[in-house]
């Protein structure tokens, strides 16, 4: 092993030379790395764009209970509760 060790000093290691050149050539001759997206992709990258942009309704809803709880007004309705509860059971929807 240690003749191999002197020989790769002396006259170097062709092959891997050899390998370095070749990724140097297909690095020029293949250009940049490209990405592209399916319609469907781009379609749904735009629907998500959109999406985010707009503020949702749930929002102004959470700030409002939000108040009502630190003003000390708001009110359990254990009964709607329970109502929703049983009809979206029943519906099968979440």
């Amino acid at each position: 092993m240690e003749g191999i060790g002197k020989i790769n000093e002396v006259f170097g290691n062709q092959q891997y030379k050899r390998d370095i050149s070749n990724i140097k050539k297909n690095r020029i001759a293949f250009g940049k790395d490209e990405l592209e997206l399916s319609s469907k992709g781009r379609s749904l990258a735009e629907i998500n764009r959109e999406a985010s942009q707009i503020p949702t309704i749930r929002d102004e809803r959470i700030k409002t209970i939000k108040a009502k709880i630190r003003s000390g007004n708001y009110q359990i309705e254990p009964d709607k509760i329970a109502r929703d509860l049983v009809n979206k059971w029943f519906s099968g929807k979440e």
